[in-house]
């Protein structure tokens, strides 16, 4: 009967650890404002994606200790085009790299992620003009800060929260500069 406990228990587990957490959601990424307010930036229509790197992913295997919610290249890559096309600021002309810095990962989730919680994610960004000359770099932290006193609420549920809202924030500072910035 131990045994049959024993096997019972690390099966549950184990299915938690093959379901820790999921990538971060596209809805609660993509910065979505559509505001007319700066339609004559002088970006406006001419920013195109280049390299993104560095960002990480994701796996739902815990030995491969990638189980943060972090999305991979291409997934920040394509949020990345849509933010950008929602701001009016896609198109061809000046070619805009992203390359992650740090994103604040939590660890394998041995916290209780109780109390007020950040998950900073910090991007490189890179723009350059058609001359292929940098015209604009800098590094933006995007605040992932939430509050729990949720005991029940599942750790790696908490940190996918703060991760969007990380990614998110820094989409949102990286879209307000292009769109003040002046040629």
């Amino acid at each position: 009967m131990i045994r049959i406990a024993i096997s019972l228990f690390s099966m549950m587990l184990l299915a938690g650890c093959m379901t820790v957490t999921g990538a971060p959601r596209e809805e609660n990424v993509v910065y979505n404002e559509t505001s007319t307010e700066q339609a004559g930036s002088a970006l406006s229509d001419s920013v195109s994606l280049g390299e993104v790197s560095e960002f990480p992913g994701m796996s739902v295997i815990t030995l491969s200790f990638k189980t943060n919610p972090n999305l991979d290249d291409d997934e920040f890559k394509e949020f990345l085009r849509q933010s950008l096309d929602n701001a009016g600021l896609l198109g061809e002309g000046y070619v805009l790299d992203a390359k992650l810095v740090d994103s604040d990962n939590w660890g394998l989730g041995l916290d209780l992620g109780l109390g007020e919680l950040t998950r900073n994610l910090a991007v490189e960004y890179t723009l350059k003009n058609p001359d292929n000359e940098v015209v604009y770099s800098e590094v933006i932290v995007g605040d992932g800060e939430i509050t729990n006193y949720n005991f029940f609420w599942p750790y790696h549920l908490i940190e996918r929260e703060a991760a969007e809202k990380g990614y998110k924030d820094n989409i949102r500072q990286l879209i307000e500069e292009l769109k003040s910035y002046e040629t």
